[in-house]
């Protein structure tokens, strides 16, 4: 029964966001930006986000890490490397009684 909600709440989630205005992102992560000593992280149309939080500031050195369900987030890691600041987008997605092994999407996104 778990297998199918998961499966029903990952159906649903794709046919309500039209596949052109899929975030390229994981973490339905639309974009990053430089703001004050931090980044400003906004989130794509249709992201599973309180109301109020399609926008987010973070500073240098936080970690964030939405959920989704037991079985699949983010980590969301605000970084400095080098000149640059940025975050370490964490994705990770597992279905039990379907993938044997939790799939792992792991991405450095620069501000602008």
């Amino acid at each position: 029964m778990a297998i199918a909600g998961a499966l029903a709440v990952l159906i649903r989630m794709a046919e309500v966001v039209p596949v052109a205005d899929r975030p390229s992102y994981p973490c339905w992560i639309a974009s990053v930006a430089r703001e004050g000593s931090g980044v400003r992280i906004d989130f794509a149309a249709g992201a599973p986000v309180r109301p109020g939080e399609e926008s987010i500031h973070a500073e240098a050195g936080a970690s964030l890490s939405p959920s989704n369900s037991g079985h699949d987030g983010c980590t969301l890691s605000v970084l400095r490397r080098g000149k640059d600041i940025g975050i370490e987008a964490e994705a990770h997605l597992f279905v039990p009684g379907i993938m044997t092994e939790p799939e792992v999407r792991k991405v450095w996104i620069v501000a602008r």
